[in-house]
């Protein structure tokens, strides 16, 4: 239920949460009692940020936290 916004290619990315049901409101709240921060930025989109200093594996660990957030 989630798409990803393939642009812009930076260490931002966009999400769309239409498909899960949620608000972006809702699912950011989701979000971050799972440990991630996301910005709701109205309707159904989110915006991650990254760092240099994030590893390949903080990412995974990340994307799992969502989708277990996003789909309970």
């Amino acid at each position: 239920g989630v798409r990803l916004d393939p642009w812009p290619e930076t260490n931002i990315v966009f999400f769309d949460v239409a498909g899960t049901g949620l608000s972006g409101a809702e699912a950011a709240s989701r979000l971050e009692a799972a440990g991630v921060r996301a910005s709701a930025l109205g309707g159904t989109r989110l915006r991650f940020v990254t760092h240099r200093d994030v590893s390949s594996e903080q990412i995974d660990a990340a994307l799992a936290a969502c989708r277990r957030a996003l789909t309970a």
